[in-house]
């Protein structure tokens, strides 16, 4: 597991790489100093769609999201509801 950051807005927004692959975008809200990820593929699943309407408090905790995403350790098969309360809170 090789993550990987590129710095395209003075610190405000990263390109995520996952071994080499480009995965997505972290982003911060400038008003909250919190971070949410933008990925660059398609295939969500119901966890997926939580995890993009959460805010995470750096980017490299976004980064490991986007990552795990990417490479199916959020599948809804493993879904373990007792991460749904961790997943709704900000």
């Amino acid at each position: 597991m090789k993550i990987s950051y590129k710095d395209v807005e003075h610190g405000q927004r990263f390109e995520v790489y996952g071994d080499q692959r480009y995965l997505g975008e972290v982003k911060m809200d400038v008003w909250t100093h919190k971070w949410s990820i933008h990925p660059d593929f398609r295939d969500f699943n119901s966890v997926h769609r939580l995890l993009i309407t959460k805010k995470f408090e750096s980017s490299i905790e976004a980064g490991r999201v986007l990552y795990n995403m990417f490479y199916g350790k959020y599948g809804e098969d493993d879904f373990n509801p007792f991460i749904l309360t961790d997943l709704y809170k900000t």
